[in-house]
């Protein structure tokens, strides 16, 4: 495990893409989601450079920007571009047209200033705004602490894969999402340690899973939510184990970059 995780950190820090076709996304023990059930969550497309098309989730903060993963749009190719888009209202990725789905073309690209450890956050600007009917934006707080305790419930959002492999048949259609409970930091620290002592756990990232329910590889840039609030970017996981409460997944945690937020929206979102 530790070598697969050293791989997928090294293609977080690369930015390497997915093949077009390949399953951008996994919920493992998921649930379908009902239209309009969660009406936050975009679903972005994403040419990289060296030709791949990629997709990832995203949340919506505002009619016109939107919140993900830094990883998910390194090496993209530069905004504004016609195949650089977001989708809104999805609920089966098969069914992406009009009058029951919105696309609307990315302007431009906020990406958080990179330190030496992964800030896995950005924000997008959108050509034209999201129409009303499409969309509700997420909640953020500042002080999320009573959000994410040790055991409190939250959920994940993916588009895609289902379980382990890269066949057709672990490919789902339907946006489905995963109940789950924040995992403390030292067991983080143990599921991602490179040696024989824990690692010591970041502030800025939480842990999530429960059972066998998570998000994991490439569910990137997709929102944790505490009900309607949102905590957590989806960032990364251990990709070979179904038990989520030993191996849970990684988030961003997103109160920690208010700041970084809502100067890339111009103060156009702010959190309470």
């Amino acid at each position: 495990m530790q070598i697969l995780l050293l791989a997928f950190f090294c293609a977080l820090s690369l930015g390497l893409p997915v093949p077009e076709g390949a399953p951008s996304e996994l919920i493992t023990n998921g649930h379908r989601a009902s239209p309009g059930q969660f009406p936050f969550f975009a679903w972005l497309q994403l040419p990289y450079e060296d030709g791949y098309l990629g997709h990832c989730g995203a949340s919506v903060l505002t009619e016109r920007f939107l919140l993900t993963a830094y990883h998910c749009l390194s090496p993209v190719v530069p905004a504004p571009h016609d195949q650089l888009v977001a989708y809104f209202n999805v609920t089966d990725k098969d069914a992406l047209s009009p009058p029951t789905v919105q696309t609307i073309q990315i302007k431009e690209v906020h990406l958080y200033p990179q330190e030496e450890e992964l800030k896995d956050i950005a924000v997008l600007e959108l050509v034209d705004p999201i129409a009303k009917d499409f969309f509700q934006p997420v909640k953020v707080l500042r002080d999320d602490d009573a959000l994410v305790e040790p055991g409190a419930p939250v959920l994940g959002l993916g588009l895609g894969r289902t379980g382990p492999g890269w066949g057709p048949e672990t490919v789902a259609s339907h946006l489905l999402y995963a109940e789950m409970a924040v995992v403390d930091n030292e067991k983080c620290g143990r599921a991602y340690s490179v040696g024989d002592e824990p690692s010591a756990w970041p502030s800025d990232i939480l842990c999530a899973g429960k059972g066998q329910s998570a998000t994991s590889s490439g569910d990137s840039g997709g929102p944790l939510m505490a009900g309607e609030v949102q905590v957590g970017v989806s960032s990364f996981a251990v990709l070979d184990s179904l038990d989520k409460e030993t191996n849970p997944s990684g988030f961003a945690r997103v109160a920690k970059y208010c700041d970084f937020i809502e100067k890339a929206t111009r103060n156009t979102f702010l959190c309470a």
